[in-house]
């Protein structure tokens, strides 16, 4: 403070600087405040204008490629038409084209006209009902920009009046061409703008706002707003297109016009020659900011005292207005990273997604949803419609059952489409299987998931493949085989424990609880006599033991059965039944031949002598053999190479002698066992004797042994198992050969038995058998003599092999033979094979 000044000058100096700081701050302050206001109004119309021209850029783009996808469509079905019936279809009116077009009609964005004119420009065909009037159009530009090839694919015009409307119309056409590719006239939608404007008027926000759309020449196709009739007017000078558009596509500026300072936003489109703008007059939106001018300084000139509480309420309003933007900000952002997160969520599902909202339009999908459906991948894009997505995928064959009857196919589709069931499998062309359903949104549209189940299906197939298989060999085991479950319930069987237990057929049905297999067993006596109730309790509880447990069951039938429990780890319980009642009742006769167990023992060391002889000598030479080849112990000249060859043709016969020898005790077991094979078909008997007779010729040559053989012109139709007479032929002109001396003769007969069937008899001058050993020669490793045999060599297994091959076929074999004279065997085929025996399996017939 200044010296000198009183106190109470000082408190009013103080005061008076204070208000006048205040009244200087209140000034200051005001203004700045109308300034920032001015140009957050002008910021926000920027951003009103942005905001509107790319919802415009998105709806004229939208609408654009809608009418260009109808064009397509009615181009490739014209075309058609033009290759079926010439371009002179084109010419006049025709039916069958105007309905095409008037269905066509349908499918537009907007309410339109669709016009076909033909190569000469003569409009006589539109998809309106009613007489088309002959209209000559050959020089509007749609059409004379398609004629003189300016264009190939879409033309999109400036607004014309229509000859027939005489209405504004914006013109969108396509060529037509015939079935050379030639130029066949153009097909043409028309649309009023008006319709289009009614989709700017509704993004209006107010006056002052005037939105267009430009064709890139600077011709106006549609206005809303200040100037509705500005539609034909030409921009082209503009400073849009004179100064702006040539440096960007898309901006914001500003420009004076008649006094009136406006703003305007605009957008070229990427793919289509339109620019869309958005212009509000600044004048009318900075209108309420003029009043804000005025009543602030009419407040400043009365209420200066109260420049504090403004100031205050000022403050407190720019903070709030600056918390609301910040909150939108963060909610915007929030927004679009929830959007974010949202798409990346179902990219990275594994299933295919698909959105459809509630007009049935294709909104969103995944790339999992594009691969599996990559056939028709080129139609996935949004806004095309559920039902005509269906008809390109049957069209495409993209789903395998829809060939049977796509008609059908499409309907049930839209059926499950409309009103989402289960789930269904679907086999796709690729091979692989999906399984699709639909689920509601709250909106009403559809959400489509689509997961592929090739896997699961190839697991399915596998499993029921494994299940025909375990069921095949479960019903081929000699066994009888059951498993019930934990709940003692039937689960597999086969037909052979129904038939050992003799139990009803009704037995045989998955499902069938253990307790009526034990009573009714229990009835018929099976395990003897008592209370049925008490036998059947205590079955159960031996049955239900967690342990393995074997026993003999003799049934009332007198079958013998050897019946074996085995627990599973699941609960279930497997149980064998195996028929021994041929083995009981060779354990009785074996009782009864004790006596004779010596005399078998020695036939046993014999055979184990004989076999051992029969099998060292070809080993030996084998192995001999093929250590002198390995190691080159004669060296490498030529007379060794020679001798080597002598020696591996010497390997190679011991390996056939050793292969036939184990040939015949295998086919001897499986004989025994009840395993062997027969293939019935029809056999040239004569040719068979004669490759037996042919294959034997060189043993019986080196042996000094003469065969004859005494056989009929013709055999009637035969059947039989080839293999198997060809192998009891070998087996029977082997044993005469080896058993017959030098100089002696052998005899191969065939004739027809008087019973029917034929007679193979093989006869020789041999030693013959003793009379006492010819009923035991037909068993296995069991010879004629013994002596003679350890010299000639042999298993035993000769005329046991005959006996089995000849008994599967339900034929029988006879043996005479006197000691020094010689032996006669016959063996007996008949023609019909009632009498097969049960153990043969007949394969092919």
């Amino acid at each position: 403070m200044a010296h000198g000044i009183p106190p109470r000058h000082q408190t009013r100096l103080l005061l008076f600087a204070f208000c006048g700081m205040l009244l200087a701050v209140a000034n200051s302050l005001v203004p700045l405040d109308l300034w920032l206001t001015r140009q957050r109004l002008i910021a926000d119309a920027r951003h009103l204008t942005q905001s509107l021209s790319r919802s415009l850029e998105e709806h004229a783009a939208r609408t654009v490629t809608g009418i260009d996808q109808l064009l397509l469509g009615l181009v490739d079905s014209l075309n058609r038409q033009i290759a079926r019936k010439g371009p002179e279809a084109l010419t006049t009116t025709d039916p069958e084209i105007e309905s095409k077009l008037r269905h066509w009609v349908a499918f537009a964005p907007y309410p339109c006209a669709i016009f076909a004119v033909d190569r000469n420009g003569i409009m006589a065909n539109r998809g309106k009902p009613g007489q088309t009037p002959v209209v000559d159009s050959s020089k509007r530009a749609y059409f004379t920009s398609h004629r003189d090839g300016q264009v190939s694919g879409l033309f999109i015009g400036t607004p014309e009046v229509g000859k027939i409307s005489g209405n504004w119309a914006l013109w969108f056409t396509r060529r037509l061409t015939d079935g050379d590719d030639r130029f066949a006239g153009v097909v043409n939608v028309s649309i009023d703008p008006a319709h289009i404007a009614q989709f700017y008027a509704a993004l209006d926000i107010g006056q002052g706002v005037e939105s267009t759309l430009v064709h890139e020449s600077g011709i106006v196709m549609v206005a809303v707003a200040n100037s509705p009739t500005a539609i034909g007017s030409d921009r082209a000078n503009s400073p849009l297109f004179r100064t702006y558009l040539p440096r960007r596509p898309t901006g914001t500026f500003t420009e004076t016009v008649n006094g009136d300072w406006r703003l305007t936003s605009y957008r070229k489109l990427a793919m289509w020659p339109l620019v869309v703008t958005s212009t509000i007059s600044l004048d009318r939106a900075l209108g309420g900011w003029w009043e804000r001018v005025a009543y602030a300084t009419i407040g400043l000139l009365l209420v200066n005292g109260t420049l504090l509480f403004f100031l205050f309420s000022l403050l407190r309003h720019l903070r709030r207005e600056e918390e609301a933007v910040c909150l939108l900000q963060s909610s915007e952002s929030r927004a679009v990273e929830a959007r974010r997160q949202l798409l990346d969520a179902i990219e990275s599902m594994t299933e295919g997604f698909v959105l459809f909202d509630r007009d049935e339009k294709l909104v969103l999908f995944n790339s999992k949803y594009r691969e599996m459906v990559a056939p028709i991948a080129q139609h996935l894009r949004p806004g095309i419609s559920y039902p005509e997505f269906v008809e390109h995928s049957v069209a495409a064959g993209l789903i395998v059952q829809s060939a049977g009857n796509p008609r059908q196919w499409v309907q049930d589709r839209l059926q499950a489409h409309r009103h989402p069931g289960p789930p269904t499998e679907q086999l796709l062309s690729s091979g692989r299987w999906i399984l699709a359903w639909a689920v509601p949104t709250s909106d009403g549209g559809r959400v489509h998931i689509r997961t592929d189940i090739t896997s699961f299906k190839q697991q399915q197939q596998e499993l029921e493949r494994r299940a025909v298989l375990m069921q095949t060999t479960v019903e081929n085991i000699a066994q009888g085989i059951c498993v019930f479950d934990a709940d003692q319930r039937l689960v597999l069987y086969n037909r052979n424990w129904i038939q050992l237990l003799g139990l009803p057929d009704g037995f045989g049905r998955i499902g069938l609880p253990l307790v009526e297999v034990v009573r009714w067993r229990a009835q018929r006596g099976d395990y003897g006599d008592g209370e049925t109730e008490a036998m059947v309790a205590a079955r159960l509880t031996e049955i239900c033991e967690p342990r393995i447990t074997f026993s003999e069951r003799r049934l009332p039938s007198g079958t013998m059965l050897d019946v074996r429990g085995v627990p599973m780890p699941d609960g279930s319980r497997l149980t064998t039944y195996t028929d021994i009642t041929e083995h009981k009742r060779r354990e009785d006769e074996l009782q009864v031949a004790t006596l004779n167990a010596e005399r078998a023992n020695q036939i046993k060391s014999l055979f184990l002598a004989t076999m051992s002889h029969e099998l060292r000598t070809p080993l030996n030479a084998i192995i001999g053999f093929s250590d002198i080849i390995a190691k080159k112990s004669m060296g490498e000249d030529q007379m060794a190479l020679e001798s080597y060859a002598g020696f591996a043709e010497d390997i190679f016969s011991s390996g056939r002698h050793l292969l036939d020898l184990l040939n015949n005790i295998l086919d001897v077991s499986k004989i025994e066992a009840g395993r062997m094979t027969v293939m019935i078909e029809r056999v040239d008997l004569l040719s068979v004797v004669a490759s037996a007779l042919n294959l034997t010729r060189e043993q019986a040559r080196s042996a000094d042994v003469t065969v004859l053989r005494d056989l009929p012109k013709t055999i009637p139709e035969f059947y039989a198992d080839e293999r198997a007479v060809r192998q009891i032929l070998s087996n029977l002109l082997s044993n005469a050969i080896k058993f017959t001396p030098a100089g002696g003769q052998i005899t191969v007969t065939v004739r027809l038995a008087a019973a029917g069937g034929v007679d193979i008899i093989v006869a020789d001058t041999g030693l013959g058998i003793p009379k006492d050993r010819i009923e035991r020669v037909t068993q296995p490793f069991e010879q004629g003599d013994n002596s003679y045999n350890r010299a000639a060599g042999g298993t035993g297994l000769g005329l046991s092999l005959v006996k089995g091959l000849a008994e599967l076929h339900g034929g029988s074999i006879r043996i005479a033979s006197e000691v020094g004279v010689g032996t006669s065997v016959t063996v007996h085929l008949p023609t019909n094979f009632s009498g097969l025996r049960r153990d043969a399996t007949v394969v092919a017939s």
